[in-house]
């Protein structure tokens, strides 16, 4: 009853794959929470997340190709996640502990997809933290991106 409505579409869509005969699903996904509605919170959790994007690409590439990246990919989604409400904002990324919990809801197995954690380790500024329903890859202590990995 209390599960919000965009949670509930999700759940519901990963409960149909698992019906329709779907094994192995893996699900990478930013680690950030822009599914949050209140404007103020959603703020403050984009400006960590995205300042932490801009720092880390500006760290791996050449300054005129982090712009590029920059300007290209992730400006969009900023004006999207901070200038759009409702129905008008598509980018809607959650945390990975609340994505394993959408998975188990739908039926799913939930783990961290151990072989497709890099055994090379990181570029520098990076690190990896595998933990049992996924690994998150960070920059600078904050995480960015998720991967988990779901088996029926």
């Amino acid at each position: 009853a209390g599960e919000p409505a965009a949670g509930r579409d999700r759940i519901e869509v990963l409960a149909l794959l698992r019906e329709l005969g779907a094994e192995t699903m893996v699900l990478t996904e930013p680690d950030s929470d822009h599914v949050e509605d209140r404007l103020r919170i959603r703020l403050l959790f984009a400006y960590r997340h995205y300042r932490t994007v801009a720092a880390s690409l500006q760290a791996q590439l050449h300054p005129a190709d982090a712009a590029l990246v920059w300007s290209e990919f992730f400006a969009p989604e900023v004006r999207n996640v901070i200038g759009h409400d409702g129905q008008g904002r598509s980018e809607r990324h959650e945390r990975s502990y609340v994505w394993a919990d959408h998975l188990a809801r739908a039926g799913w197995q939930v783990t961290a997809p151990g072989q497709l954690v890099p055994t090379a380790g990181t570029p520098r500024g990076f690190t990896l933290d595998v933990g049992s329903q996924a690994f998150r890859l960070l920059f600078a202590g904050v995480p960015l991106l998720s991967a988990l990995r779901a088996t029926r």
